[in-house]
């Protein structure tokens, strides 16, 4: 049981032997969440920008009655901006609380990630940081590829949150676990 996995909350308890992650594409690289953290996938919907928003941050669409902000991962990891087409994938994701819909280019599909296959080699998150990707977990090698496992409690970061809070009419407000899941229920 290695120390980065347990402290970003991949590992489902003491006795786990592996977890499920949601793949997915993103400038033909593969990435995961956990499970966990994924509430439901939706296609392309309009999307209202948001003045001085932070460049990340496309704008916020209504999910339930609910603004949630949404995050292009092109652009939060550094790489170029691809315009969206009609089903083009969204993810929206319960982080810390608060949720977020973020826009990937290609879902791929859910799989299991045992334990044994995961780097949390210190070095390469040493490379990572460098590159402000502290919201990198850990690596998996699974059937060959080499997946990124995204920290989905980390892709707001306090500066992202703070501006967020600057931009948007109300804060993205905290909400409990029952309200979450009275939210979701049967979507």
């Amino acid at each position: 049981m290695n120390q980065r996995a347990s402290e970003t909350g991949v590992l489902q308890g003491p006795v786990a032997q592996s977890f499920a992650v949601l793949t997915f594409r993103t400038n033909d690289q593969v990435y995961a969440l956990p499970i966990t953290a994924v509430r439901q996938l939706i296609e392309m919907v309009a999307i209202t920008p948001v003045p001085e928003a932070p460049p990340t941050i496309q704008g916020v669409i209504n999910v339930h009655g609910k603004i949630v902000p949404v995050m292009d991962l092109r652009l939060r990891l550094g790489l170029p901006f691809k315009a969206y087409q009609l089903h083009t994938p969204i993810i929206l994701l319960q982080l810390n609380g608060r949720s977020l819909a973020l826009v990937v280019d290609e879902v791929e599909t859910v799989i299991d990630v045992n334990l044994d296959d995961l780097q949390t080699d210190e070095t390469v998150f040493e490379y990572s940081a460098n590159l402000q990707a502290s919201y990198f977990s850990s690596f998996a090698k699974v059937n060959k590829q080499l997946i990124i496992i995204i920290d989905a409690d980390h892709l707001i970061g306090s500066q992202l949150e703070t501006r967020l809070a600057q931009v948007l009419p109300t804060k993205v407000n905290p909400v409990t676990k029952a309200e979450t899941e009275k939210e979701w229920a049967g979507v």
